[in-house]
């Protein structure tokens, strides 16, 4: 699955988008709330007692509010209250076009001094489709505050909950919910679940344009769920989009979608789930669009971790201590950065690491198809895929092809195991892993060829070869050019026998095949005090084994024993024998025994004997000591 394509869907910020639309809707249906505390307060009662079916005018008459109070009796108690019973209503007038706030309930009470009032008994307010029940409401003149102080249960078209208490203070525009709050929202469409959000208290502000929950709140969907310490919000100007929430302390979210199609892509570098995904962090920062209802950048910090868990078992974790997003408004993502400590990481059903990257910071470039990811403070970035493990001060990879290229300082570590996993067996051995370094490299997934560039090394214990390029193909192909320096060990079958051997060319191909390495453009090999240099030097090995068999140059043949040198067009060195046969016009010079030629000369390294043969009508060897 493209990994840009699933970042802008990251359950987090689908969860705590829902969490902004709940915050939006409920906002804007708090206008019954803010309405009715605006219009509560007490005015001169009339002083009828015991009267039925009376209507009371202007009530708090000079006060923000001025309501038209019905019941069906009214009379001062022995309470010094001024009390009306029965089917008490209350209608709010004078409110223009902003509609009007209905009050009901079984009993309202005023106090003597008209600075109180208290609505009793299956007490409601309603007010453009919001409506809020509950045993008691109440208001204060004085304090410029309307308050629930019991359980009340409030709800609209969308949105429906309860909390064990309710106020609103005037002056300061707030409206304060407390103990046990339940907030739940259904969605457009009708087949989907609620979102309920649970909380201890819920305070919004500057007339419903923000707002926070200052202790732990939950939010749930079905299986999803989220939760922080604290959240707070804002709205744009006109209160219609988020313009910014943030979640702080212990942030968590889990998003489950059983029925998600999951996309697979041939060679992609990772997978990202949308079946569970999962985030965690000590902050998490979202940020709307002005004029649309949908997220246009994410923030995290504080030990974030993002995670993707798939049908299979498989797990893609992202860990960093800062983790930033942003997309465009066609949902299309913009920019991605996690920094300090950044990795990601896949996981198998078993929790085997499948995949590895990290460095100091990853980013999203080339309109998010490549993912690069830089090392810091001295340390490098880090790549490993269970065939390979990299280091470099930078990696780049290809989200939609898997893949990549890594440069500055370069380590790589090839791992030989496996069958899918050869590399040039019999040059190197299959049991143990293969080093190589160098300036850069490049892998491409679609022909499995692995490149490095610029003053390489690549090893196997004692087998070394040097280039300024090598090139590893599918199925173990070695291909170096410019300066080859190969140094082989060979070791005789009785293991009485050990040498060095260097070969310098400036190309070298190995096949796995042909059991061969082929070096051409002027090559030298040395070993013991003896060089031969040639147009072509074709090294055979053992099969199965990194074991020297022979080499055979080719291509104007020199010869080179200490002060005796020797020319030919073919010669053939038989490592074990520690013979070296010249061929083709050999002609050899020696300052003892001077200059010997022959159709075929055999030169014995170990006892200075060199064997001339002629053919011809009569054929002849000759023994030269």
């Amino acid at each position: 699955m493209h990994y840009s394509r699933y970042l802008k869907l990251v359950f987090a910020v689908g969860i705590t988008a829902v969490f902004c639309a709940i915050a939006v809707s409920f906002i804007r249906n708090s206008g019954a709330r803010d309405a009715v505390t605006r219009n509560t307060e007490p005015a001169a009662a009339s002083r009828q007692e015991n009267t039925e079916g009376v209507e009371y005018l202007d009530f708090f008459k000079g006060a923000r509010a001025n309501f038209r109070f019905q019941a069906d009796r009214h009379y001062l108690g022995e309470d010094g209250m001024y009390h009306m019973e029965g089917n008490v209503r209350a209608e709010s007038l004078k409110r223009g076009d902003e509609g009007k706030i209905q009050l009901s309930g079984q009993e309202v009470v005023f106090d003597k001094d008209k600075t109180v009032f208290i609505l009793k008994g299956k007490a409601r307010f309603s007010y453009q489709g919001f409506s809020a029940d509950s045993v008691r409401i109440e208001y204060s003149k004085d304090e410029r505050t309307f308050l629930i102080p019991g359980k009340v249960q409030f709800r609209s078209e969308r949105v429906q909950g309860s909390a064990g208490r309710m106020s609103y203070a005037e002056d300061f525009k707030r409206i304060l919910l407390k103990k046990e709050v339940r907030v739940e929202m259904r969605p457009a469409l009708e087949t989907d679940e609620p979102v309920v959000i649970l909380t201890e208290e819920l305070v919004i502000t500057n007339q419903g344009k923000s707002g926070v929950s200052p202790g732990p709140t939950r939010l749930e969907q079905g299986n999803s769920h989220a939760r922080a310490d604290s959240v707070q919000f804002s709205l744009t100007k006109d209160g219609d989009f988020i313009q910014k929430m943030e979640m702080r302390g212990n942030v968590w979210a889990e998003l489950e979608n059983p029925e998600a199609v999951e996309e697979t892509q041939k060679n992609a570098s990772f997978s990202l789930s949308s079946r569970k995904r999962s985030i965690q962090a000590d902050r998490l920062e979202l940020t709307g669009f002005k004029d649309l209802s949908q997220m246009r950048s994410l923030d995290a910090s504080g030990r974030c971790r993002f995670e993707f868990s798939a049908a299979d078992g498989r797990t893609t974790r992202i860990t960093a201590s800062r983790i930033r997003l942003s997309l465009t408004k066609t949902e299309k993502m913009r920019e991605f950065l996690a920094e300090k400590g950044a990795k990601l990481e896949e996981f198998s059903a078993d929790g085997r690491s499948l995949q590895r990257l990290a460095g100091e910071t990853m980013t999203l470039a080339e309109n998010a198809r490549l993912l690069e990811v830089v090392g810091g403070d001295g340390r490098l970035a880090e790549f490993r895929d269970g065939k390979r493990d990299i280091a470099a001060e930078k990696i780049s990879i290809r989200l939609d092809s898997g893949s990549f290229e890594a440069a500055g300082r370069l380590q790589c570590i090839l791992r030989t195991e496996g069958e899918d996993q050869k590399i040039s067996e019999s040059l190197f051995s299959g049991d143990l892993p293969v080093f190589v370094r160098a300036d850069r490299m490049r892998f491409f997934s679609e022909t499995n060829r692995l490149f490095f560039y610029e003053d390489i090394k690549i090893w196997q214990k004692e087998t070394v070869v040097q280039a300024e390029e090598l090139i590893l193909e599918e199925g173990g192909e070695l291909r170096c050019q410019g300066n080859v320096t190969a140094r082989l060990l060979f070791q005789s079958e009785d293991a009485e026998k050990r040498r060095q051997i260097q070969i310098g060319s400036r190309e070298m191909i190995y096949e796995p095949g042909d059991q061969a390495m082929r070096f051409s453009g002027k090559s030298l090999l040395q070993v013991a005090g003896m060089s031969v240099q040639a147009e072509t030097l074709n090294v055979r090995v053992e099969k199965d084994g990194n074991q020297l068999l022979s080499i055979t140059a080719e291509g104007g043949v020199l010869f080179k024993q200490g002060a005796m040198r020797g020319t030919a067009g073919r010669a053939e060195y038989n490592l074990n024998d520690d013979v070296i046969v010249l061929m083709d016009h050999p002609e050899v010079d020696d300052p003892i025994r001077g200059k010997i030629e022959g159709d075929k000369l055999t030169f014995h390294m170990a006892d200075d004997r060199i064997i001339v043969e002629n053919s011809g009508q009569e054929r002849s060897i000759t023994v030269i000591k």
